[in-house]
């Protein structure tokens, strides 16, 4: 595989530890980038790999990819050095990927409801009466509660004994 010599027996290890085929591959692709990389660098086994190394080979892929790519291959890194270190192959403190850390993911904005929106939701959940079919009636009120308050719908939905937990 190159630089990273481990590969093989990390993916087998992987893989009985009950990880599924698509974080398998995610991790194996991610390790081979950094292989090739690191050939090109001159780096030539997994003890060698330093700090830096990482550091630059992150940034190297944020040209290539977007950030939450590069937070994918960043993850496979962690673990692979990680397990690294827990067979005994690199010393505890020398694992070079202890303290690298996830490129920050910008938040987008939420798009919300415009104000003619708002209206004709507030209208068509008006007009919803009990002799309606339930579900029809129940989600009108459930647009206006979360209209009204701001609820995200996870939280809406939330059974109310996990809710309101300790609140006696």
């Amino acid at each position: 595989m190159g630089a990273l010599l481990y590969v093989e027996e990390f993916l087998a290890y992987a893989q009985a530890r009950g990880r599924a085929q698509a974080t398998r591959t995610r991790y194996r692709s991610g390790l081979r980038r950094l292989s090739r990389w690191l050939e090109e660098q001159g780096v030539e086994e997994d003890e060698d790999v330093k700090p830096g190394d990482l550091v630059r080979f992150a940034n190297h892929e944020g040209e290539r990819v977007g950030i939450c790519e590069v937070n994918n291959v960043i993850s496979s890194l962690r673990v692979y050095f990680r397990w690294l270190a827990e067979e005994g192959i690199l010393p505890q403190d020398k694992n070079p990927a202890a303290r690298l850390k996830y490129q920050n993911v910008p938040m987008k904005p939420v798009e919300s409801l415009t104000e003619d929106e708002c209206r004709r939701l507030v209208r068509w959940a008006s007009t919803k009466t009990r002799r309606e079919r339930f579900g029809t009636y129940r989600t009108g009120i459930l647009a206006l509660l979360l209209l009204d308050t701001g609820l995200r719908l996870g939280e809406a939905l939330r059974p109310m004994s996990i809710w309101c937990r300790g609140r006696r």
